[in-house]
């Protein structure tokens, strides 16, 4: 290594250091877009989500990606041997290619119900009015047909979480958060307490909080709390229920983002937003959770509005 510096008037040089490079990892692949529909950038898997327990991993996935938004299904791949094997394959029911009845499908979360023993995978199946759905496995290795959770006249941008401690008061609820699109981000939740076979009707916060990627996290107490950024991406917001999910408390400020917006950038992948600055009401550590929402706002909106285009200028499908 060749060093110049300047100032103090010595012509010593720092000592050539070595480094030794990291030991090579080998990558297994779990899965493989076998779809030929056109309309999606086909050998593409993307926007992967899983969730272990015991030595079972689930993972779920888009396959296929659809330039305009979505994909052509949901994929899936589990291992019962702590990452040893895998088996993999599409969720049937969704799409109109995998025998289902919707154009696409976007955004898969996964979640392990402890209580009820189900894997539970969620997603937005793609239509006119796109809805949230879930599929349920007892091993992740069979899913269900999808079982629908919003009644909404729009959705996006899901999440899922499941109450998986045992001396919690409602263990073995699972929380279910999008927003609707069509109404001003306005968000819903909805809950299972039947590992995912019905939902209940979804109730938005006490303070109508609009919003965009809301993730659930449930303390070991039974409290939900839900940060998610505001509708206009400046400011993290967080809501609450405690009483098992059959009501959402007003949305609490604990981060705002003073910076220039970065929403009018060109559509990527959004960079991770890791909150540290002002809290309320305990929340601070909560503050810093990655709320990753996988996709940048502005390319989440675009996306939707595309999605509306091509259905309205192909030839409907049954939906």
């Amino acid at each position: 290594m060749i060093a110049t510096a300047c100032g103090g008037g010595s012509n010593s040089q720092p000592p050539q250091q070595t480094t030794t490079p990291p030991p090579t990892v080998a990558l297994t692949p779990l899965s493989t877009d076998t779809f030929t529909n056109p309309g999606s950038q086909h050998a593409t898997e993307v926007e992967a989500s899983a969730a272990a327990s015991g030595s079972t991993i689930v993972s779920a996935f888009q396959v296929g990606r659809i330039f305009s938004g979505g994909a052509s299904d949901i994929g899936f791949a589990t291992s019962t041997n702590a990452g040893s094997t895998w088996i993999s394959g599409p969720l049937s029911g969704i799409t109109i290619y995998e025998q289902g009845t919707f154009s696409a499908a976007s955004d898969p979360v996964v979640t392990f119900d402890a209580a009820h023993a189900t894997w539970i995978i969620s997603y937005l199946a793609i239509a006119n009015a796109d809805q949230v759905a879930v599929s349920r496995s007892s091993d992740g290795l069979v899913f269900d047909n999808p079982i629908i959770v919003s009644a909404t006249p729009d959705s996006d941008k899901n999440w899922i979480a499941c109450d998986n401690t045992p001396a919690s008061p409602f263990f073995g609820h699972c929380y279910v958060e999008w927003d609707d699109p069509g109404n001003q981000d306005l968000i819903w939740m909805s809950t299972s307490t039947d590992g995912g076979v019905t939902w209940a009707p979804a109730h938005h916060t006490a303070d109508l909080a609009a919003g965009i990627g809301g993730q659930p996290v449930v303390q070991p107490n039974g409290t939900v709390v839900v940060p998610i950024e505001s509708a206009t991406g400046a400011k993290i917001l967080a809501f609450t229920s405690t009483n098992g999910g059959n009501g959402w408390n007003a949305s609490t400020t604990i981060f705002i983002d003073h910076r220039p917006s970065r929403r009018r950038q060109s559509a990527h992948i959004r960079p991770t937003l890791r909150c540290s600055g002002r809290s309320r009401n305990g929340l601070h550590h909560l503050a810093r959770l990655s709320l990753s929402h996988r996709m940048h706002l502005q390319r989440s909106r675009d996306e939707h509005l595309n999605r509306r285009r091509d259905l309205d200028r192909s030839s409907p499908h049954p939906h």
